[in-house]
């Protein structure tokens, strides 16, 4: 009887354990400065995923590192993993549009029944768009925001956003971009597990319908 009773207890905490971190947000900041920088928190923990910061090796180590990473960028090379890692390294404005593009296509796309249980807290985008020659200062301009505010406009239409400012300008007197921005959203791990399930349960269906032997009508 005892050793049911802990047993039953330790079910339980696991269970409690759980559901307490099902419940707990995931805490995502995404930052850009010339470059990304992608965090994330758990149970209030911060933790950095992007660029993550690279132990010193011996010389054997990084040899057999560089032909993995070769292996792995060959295999992944028209990946949607590898994509995304790809815009995370890239950087100057046209890094930070491709960034944009991909967001805003999974807002629409796939992922906007998991954007609506997004929580925005900071959506900041300052771009400053600037080049030697007027005229091309004028067209990456205007290709910036027809970028931009139609990405930022379709994310937080999508998903619950408490502070935004989105602003990008022209500037013809200086000779740099300058790019500032700030994504902080969270969400609950239970609305992603939920949405997986449900994903799962809808390709099950269509694969029931598509591979469904007709049925023989008696004449």
């Amino acid at each position: 009887m005892i050793a049911l009773i802990v047993s039953l207890s330790v079910i339980g905490g696991i269970f409690l354990i759980f559901a307490i971190v099902l419940a707990c947000p995931v805490i995502v900041d995404v930052q850009f400065q010339d470059s990304f920088l992608v965090k994330i928190k758990v149970l209030g923990i911060p933790i950095t995923v992007f660029p993550q910061k690279e132990k010193p090796q011996t010389e054997v180590k990084k040899v057999k590192k560089e032909k993995k990473k070769k292996t792995e960028e060959e295999k992944e090379k028209t990946g949607k993993f590898s994509k995304i890692k790809g815009i995370l390294k890239s950087e100057g404005l046209s890094g930070l549009l491709d960034f944009f593009k991909e967001l805003a296509g999974v807002a629409a796309g796939t992922g906007k029944k998991l954007f609506s249980h997004l929580i925005i807290y900071q959506l900041s985008v300052d771009i400053a768009v600037s080049n030697e020659d007027a005229a091309k200062t004028a067209i990456q301009y205007g290709q910036a925001c027809g970028v931009v505010y139609p990405a930022m406009s379709m994310v937080t239409t999508v998903a619950k956003c408490k502070q935004s400012h989105v602003c990008v300008i022209a500037d013809f007197d200086n000779k740099k971009m300058k790019a500032d921005f700030r994504l902080k959203a969270g969400m609950r791990p239970f609305f992603v597990l939920t949405a997986g399930i449900s994903g799962l349960i809808e390709f099950i269906k269509v694969y029931r319908r598509h591979t469904a032997v007709p049925s023989k009508t008696t004449v």
